[in-house]
């Protein structure tokens, strides 16, 4: 091989034909890559197999691939997968040389990057790493609006109002739909 590249990804360290264990960094959120192999002329075969976690088992993304191999699609991806491309060369059916290469993949989880209320000032202010907060409405208020902001990739909010005017929870939302802009939050007692 003379290299494999991935699109999106950013793999470490730089290709090199005599390493064989890389990780993949992709953008947080991200499901899918593209993969392109390049290789030096001559009879070699490879394979291409997808360790996947979210299917619990191994996807084969080709077999004996057809060069030039140039973009083949990988979905499904999760924090820690694994790429594994298989390279032979065989003579007269005799295997010469096989190289095994395995990008490990790292995949960020996305998460909030703000919550802001309309009116309303929270302490302390927002950070992904706090997970209690305090809100201080102007007097007489009964109603704020509440924004969420994320990161790209698939997140699930879901907000509720523990209510002590209703007596009880308050769902909000249940698997909002981004951009969160402006729910309301009706019924706000101290």
């Amino acid at each position: 091989l003379i290299d494999v590249a991935y699109n999106p990804g950013d793999e470490a360290p730089a290709f090199d034909k005599d390493v064989f264990e890389y990780l993949l960094t992709l953008p947080v959120g991200t499901t899918a890559t593209a993969v392109t192999v390049t290789k030096e002329p001559g009879d070699l075969t490879t394979d291409i197999l997808h360790v996947s976690n979210a299917a619990g088992s191994n996807v084969t993304i080709c077999n004996d691939c057809t060069y030039p191999i140039e973009a083949y699609d990988i979905p499904n991806l999760v924090h820690d997968d694994k790429i594994v491309v298989t390279v032979t060369y065989t003579v007269n059916g005799y295997v010469v040389s096989q190289k095994v290469y395995v990008w490990t993949l790292i995949i960020p989880t996305p998460q909030l990057i703000d919550v802001a209320y309309n009116p309303g000032d929270e302490a302390p202010a927002f950070d992904k790493d706090v997970f209690e907060y305090l809100l201080t409405l102007p007097v007489g208020t009964t109603a704020t609006a509440v924004t969420v902001t994320k990161e790209p990739g698939d997140l699930t909010t879901d907000i509720l109002h523990v209510s002590n005017a209703a007596g009880s929870n308050v769902t909000i939302c249940n698997d909002c739909t981004y951009p969160i802009e402006a729910y309301d939050i009706p019924n706000l007692v101290h």
